[in-house]
């Protein structure tokens, strides 16, 4: 049901659907897993400049268990621009230094999204990473 609802989502104009982004918005307060990938799914659909304007709650959603999760919510922040994941680089570079390889795999993955003149001022903390056990982060690091 929740497939068939996202599919129809889409076929509709971008605006009806900002009218009840609040709504889809509190699904991401949700412990459930489910409900949250369903959720990033809708968001996506909205315009980039309305995104903008979640985009603290959409890093958050950078650090929730679920690798389901994860991928929506990068997958939603390629939507937006650049420039307003900048103001939440610090959290994210944050993650990088969590011992947990999921949780450094993804900030790479989300760094990746910033402009690379944002990017050099971390050139240290990214080539750090390059010495990682971990195979998917030290691939991640050199995109």
């Amino acid at each position: 049901v929740r497939c068939a609802a996202l599919e129809t989502l889409r076929e509709i104009p971008a605006d009806c659907l900002v009218t009840h982004s609040s709504e889809v918005l509190q699904m991401l307060d949700n412990p459930c897993e489910s409900d949250r990938f369903t959720a990033l799914k809708a968001l996506a659909l909205l315009h980039p400049n309305h995104l903008s304007e979640h985009c603290s709650k959409l890093v958050n959603m950078l650090r929730v268990q679920s690798c389901d999760v994860r991928c929506a919510a990068l997958e939603t922040l390629r939507e937006i621009p650049a420039d307003c994941l900048v103001t939440h680089s610090s959290e994210v570079l944050q993650m990088l230094d969590n011992p947990c390889e999921s949780d450094r795999f993804t900030a790479l993955k989300a760094l990746a999204l910033l402009h690379p003149n944002h990017l050099s001022e971390h050139c240290s903390k990214l080539v750090n990473m390059l010495r990682v056990q971990s195979c998917d982060v030290r691939c991640a690091a050199l995109e």
